[in-house]
């Protein structure tokens, strides 16, 4: 019988809804219509960048199957120094810091290196059968970018994010923790609308390597497909 997790604590989700919605309110003023806003390269230094949206799993390859339930978020980005922003990224379950610094800055190609945390509840808590009473995870996150131009405000981009992420999950009397690293691979394709509006459809694979719940196998495939608005 399919039981309902317990461990999805409302006013966590609620806390991160309000964050975001802040994040909003707060950052609309700051956004800059400059060109270079791809998504492969840190925000010009002196203005911010806004992101939300969402990703849905596509192939999920788990213990137990369950219905694909989309991960919205909302981001925050602000240049500091030339070549180098920080930032902040908000979902229903979870809040992300980090920063990114552009390595290869030309007409045609673009690179940018970054690192960042995650900590909050695992992004494949819906729809378990198991009955799953707590689970936490924290991650550090490596992220290497890539992008060929295509036009003056379109690129075609990707990522490499090798996460290391401690997890904890508890069901009935069990615990486990451990470490797991996921690889993800992502490719978007930048939709430079106008100069400060951009559309970035995604599509990426990550497997994880060390088991790290009970819920999650060795070597599990997950492609997800997910869109982003940014102005």
């Amino acid at each position: 019988m399919r039981t309902s997790p317990r461990g999805a604590s409302p006013s966590l989700s609620s806390l991160f809804v309000v964050l975001g919605l802040g994040v909003l309110t707060l950052a609309g003023t700051g956004c800059t219509s400059l060109g270079g806003m791809r998504w492969s390269s840190p925000a010009p230094v002196g203005h911010g960048r806004v992101g939300v949206g969402g990703e849905l799993d596509v192939l999920h390859d788990e213990v137990r199957e369950h219905a694909p339930t989309p991960n919205a978020f909302v981001e925050y980005r602000r240049g500091v120094a030339d070549g180098w922003d920080v930032g902040g990224r908000l979902t229903v379950a979870s809040i992300a810091i980090d920063t990114r610094r552009a390595v290869v800055r030309s007409d045609a190609v673009e690179a940018s290196l970054g690192a960042g945390g995650r900590f909050g509840l695992p992004a494949d808590r819906p729809g378990y059968d198991l009955q799953v009473e707590d689970a936490l995870e924290g991650a550090l996150e490596p992220d290497a970018r890539i992008g060929i131009a295509i036009g003056r405000r379109s690129q075609l981009a990707f990522a490499l994010r090798p996460a290391v992420v401690y997890a904890r999950t508890a069901v009935a009397d069990h615990e486990k923790r451990g470490l797991s690293l996921r690889p993800r691979l992502v490719m978007a394709f930048d939709i430079g609308v106008t100069d400060g509006f951009h559309v970035v459809p995604e599509l990426s694979a990550e497997t994880f390597v060390g088991a790290d719940s009970f819920y999650v196998r060795d070597d599990t495939l997950r492609l997800r497909a997910g869109l982003g608005i940014y102005f």
